[in-house]
């Protein structure tokens, strides 16, 4: 699966724009297999704790 591909169909979940959850079940299946795990990324969470130390 290309990038675009890949894009397209992540945006189409967040848009909402599938017919019935079993079709949302299926393009995360072909997600899962058409893109290799290291070009998945999460967002990135802050730390907890202190801040860290001003140079």
């Amino acid at each position: 699966m290309s990038r675009a591909d890949a894009v397209a169909l992540v945006q189409r979940i967040l848009d909402a724009d599938y017919a019935s959850d079993d079709e949302v079940d299926g393009w995360l299946d072909s997600l899962d297999t058409g893109v290799p795990v290291r070009h998945l990324t999460a967002p990135r969470r802050p730390r907890l704790g202190r801040p860290p130390a001003r140079r």
